[in-house]
């Protein structure tokens, strides 16, 4: 713990995080598995592609969630490895600088339109 003691008597305390990548993943499939939006999707998208008069309809259900959830997973996963690569690159803040300049300027566009959107 950093401890910077500024005239006035006022301190700042900084806190060092110490979690491994690991419990950060464990984070995030117990933060997924516990969102209750997640369960109100399967429960209300999923289901209409079920036959109601199959053998078993339970078992199709959750082979359609392992399946949505495999291919999620995969997604993410693919996203995180582009992103570590391009965040690992040298010109990474120049680069980091114009998307964020982009993601503004598309913002604000998309505000304007919704502001000067005559419905």
């Amino acid at each position: 713990m950093l401890v910077i003691v500024l005239p006035k008597k006022i301190k700042c305390q900084f806190t060092v995080n110490t979690r491994t990548t690991g419990q950060y993943f464990i984070q995030g499939i117990v933060v997924s598995v516990l969102n209750p939006k997640v369960a109100l999707f399967f429960l209300s998208f999923l289901p209409q592609f079920i036959d109601p008069h199959s053998e078993n309809p339970t078992w199709v259900l959750l082979i359609y969630g392992l399946t949505f959830s495999t291919m999620a997973t995969l997604c993410n996963l693919a996203y995180a490895v582009a992103g570590s690569w391009a965040f690992s690159q040298a010109k990474t803040t120049h680069y980091t600088r114009i998307l964020e300049g982009v993601s503004g300027v598309m913002l604000i566009g998309l505000a304007g339109k919704i502001a000067l959107d005559n419905k």
